[in-house]
């Protein structure tokens, strides 16, 4: 990661306990600054809770307001949370009920009914309050798929007293940070303050998890695996669900309820079970209060699931910091071999340029087309030009914090593309003593594949996703990568589904190879990664020298826009946009019908997806 320069860097030793017993310059934390506090724990936030101002501080999730608040309450500061159910009005009335200095926890969103509050009390320019962005590296982190944040971010750029802190901070892109004559601060500590990390290099993460639980006895385990369906696959592999508790967001708790025993959207000391499991939204921001050393497990399942990515700067750093005065045994538990595509930060760069360009020359276009169809098409093209389209807030704004996620996600997943380059990443940070272990487990039996003449029947599907699982338990060897690249010839596609979309999607799917070719063009979409999925997914589901009803054309076209979020009404003279075609009129059950032939492709070279 590039580090900025520190415009001021202040030491502390190891009985520094709290932040308040840092020197002045720091504490009260000053404004216009960026705090990279190193170490977590040291509690910057209460500083603030009782520092002699009022103060908004916004935090990236609502089980961490609640949480930040319930502790605060408990400690006899009256401070308010606001999030999803609480309203401007109760906001207004708590900023007129305290005399003195208002303290109020917030999610990016809750923010801006704090800002209709202030104005309906007549503070139109937020006087007054101190905006505190706390776990801010979540800014950029989930900068791509929080529009929450985005909007959070121009509401901070409004107060004239603000602050962003973290222990892991990204270093942000946006110009105003300069214009506003930003601060860049370091703490850091003179002591010996190196986590100890043990990464497991494996070919199989279940037997990993079972053999490590076996070997490092705890009486509590902790387990960080950003995918559900990959905690499920563990709980259920080693039959555990009775002594295990899930947390993760409300929205997930809600839908897996009758999936796991004990699932819970906000934390609680009481809720701990022997094994317990949490997905990113418990990565950062609250304490785990427990009286023993536990064992800490970290999981990336690349061929399981992609967005478990581990950064070793942000999210392991923040991960053992939830463990307050203890000794964690902390295991990284990864299979780094798997396939990622990072490009270098230039050639992204390149990517966002060039990609501007483009769209910048299509808009001109746009404005100068006269036919309500062209202007139609040349939208979609607009959207087609990645990386630049999807750095594009809601309203069309060039927002600097997706580019920073775009550059962000292709440097973590760099680190994934060998086994040595994660090491090195983990010690490049300087926080982590790392010890590195690879664990391979051997297979007795292979499954081979059945060579029918329909490569893609469900039989083959079924057999080939069932050779993968065992294949995998033999990773590093000759015969694997022997069989593999048998694979990959022979089933190209659902090589690739097996490892971007996962076992458990594919069985959803109903090892149906047509909604897997779908599931997959989507997934581009959402990485950005292909700006003609929804051509290819039109391609894949009309045929040539077919002749089809306008009204069916209608039906398709709109099915298809609807599961690629394309924002267009559908109709049939659309079709013309991807199809050269011939329209006639034809009886068709005694009734008059407008029919069209479908007689070639317009942008024959993405027609050969279909095909694979």
């Amino acid at each position: 990661m590039n580090l900025p320069e520190y415009n001021l860097e202040v030491f502390f030793s190891k009985d520094t306990l709290h932040y308040t017993d840092l020197p002045s310059n720091v504490n009260p934390i000053p404004t216009d600054s960026i705090i990279y506090k190193t170490i977590t724990g040291i509690g910057a936030t209460y500083s603030e809770v009782i520092a002699e101002r009022n103060s908004i501080i916004v935090l990236p999730h609502i089980s961490i307001v609640k949480a930040k608040h319930k502790l605060h309450r408990e400690l006899g500061h009256d401070t308010l949370a606001v999030y999803g159910e609480i309203t401007m009005n109760q906001v207004k009335d708590y900023i007129e009920a305290m005399p003195l200095r208002k303290k109020i926890f917030t999610t990016p969103a809750g923010l801006e009914k704090i800002k209709l509050a202030l104005i309906a009390l007549g503070n139109h320019k937020c006087e007054g309050y101190f905006l505190l962005l706390d776990e801010c590296h979540k800014q950029i982190m989930d900068a791509q798929y929080r529009e929450d944040m985005l909007k959070c971010m121009e509401t901070f750029f409004e107060f004239n007293q603000k602050a962003m802190i973290s222990a892991t901070p990204v270093p942000p892109s946006d110009p105003r940070f300069i214009e506003h004559n930003f601060q860049h601060v370091k703490l850091t500590p003179e002591y010996d303050h190196k986590k100890t990390i043990r990464l497991i290099h494996s070919n199989s993460i279940v037997d990993s998890v079972e053999y490590l639980m076996v070997e490092e006895k705890s009486e509590g385990y902790f387990i960080f695996f950003n995918s559900i369906n990959g905690i499920q696959n563990i709980v259920e592999n080693l039959q555990i669900n009775s002594e295990s508790a899930l947390f993760c967001s409300n929205e997930n708790s809600f839908t897996y309820k009758d999936v796991f025993n004990n699932v819970y959207s906000e934390f609680d000391h009481a809720n701990l079970k022997k094994y317990n499991f949490f997905t990113s939204s418990f990565y950062n921001g609250f304490d785990i209060n427990i009286d023993y050393d536990p064992t800490v497990f970290i999981i990336t399942d690349l061929g399981f699931a992609q967005h478990s990515i581990i950064d070793p700067y942000t999210d392991a750093i923040q991960i053992i910091g939830r463990f307050r005065d203890r000794k964690c045994n902390t295991i990284h538990i990864n299979n780094s071999s798997k396939r990622t595509t990072p490009v270098s930060e230039l050639d992204a760069i390149e990517r966002i340029n060039l990609s501007k360009q483009i769209y910048t020359f299509v808009n001109d276009l746009k404005y100068s087309a006269t036919s309500g169809p062209i202007v139609e098409y040349l939208k979609q093209q607009q959207q087609r030009t990645t990386p630049y389209a999807t750095l594009l807030t809601r309203s069309g704004q060039f927002s600097y914090f997706k580019q920073d996620n775009y550059l962000n996600e292709q440097r973590i997943k760099s680190y994934y593309a060998a086994s040595w380059l994660l090491k090195q990443s983990y010690s490049d940070t300087n926080l982590f003593l790392v010890k590195d272990d690879p664990m391979q487990f051997d297979a007795s039996t292979l499954v081979h594949l059945s060579q029918k003449t329909s490569k893609y029947s469900r039989v083959n599907i079924i057999k080939y996703v069932e050779s993968l699982q065992v294949m995998e338990l033999i990773d590093g060897t000759e015969e694997y990568y022997n069989y593999k690249e048998q694979i990959r010839l022979f089933l190209p596609v659902l090589h690739e589904a097996y490892h971007r979309l996962g076992i458990y999607a594919i069985a959803d799917l109903d090892y149906k190879i047509k909604p897997i070719k779908t599931a997959l063009l989507k997934l581009d979409k959402i990485e950005g990664s292909n700006s003609n999925a929804l051509i290819e997914a039109i391609y894949m589901d009309f045929n040539l020298n077919v002749s089809y009803t306008c009204e069916k054309i209608k039906l398709k076209l709109a099915k298809l826009y609807d599961a690629f979020d394309h924002k267009m009404t559908a109709m049939a003279p659309q079709i013309e946009h991807y199809f050269h075609c011939k329209f006639s009129n034809r009886k068709i059950n005694g009734v008059w019908q407008r029919v069209c032939l479908l007689l070639d492709y317009k942008f024959a070279e993405l027609s050969k997806y279909r095909r694979n």
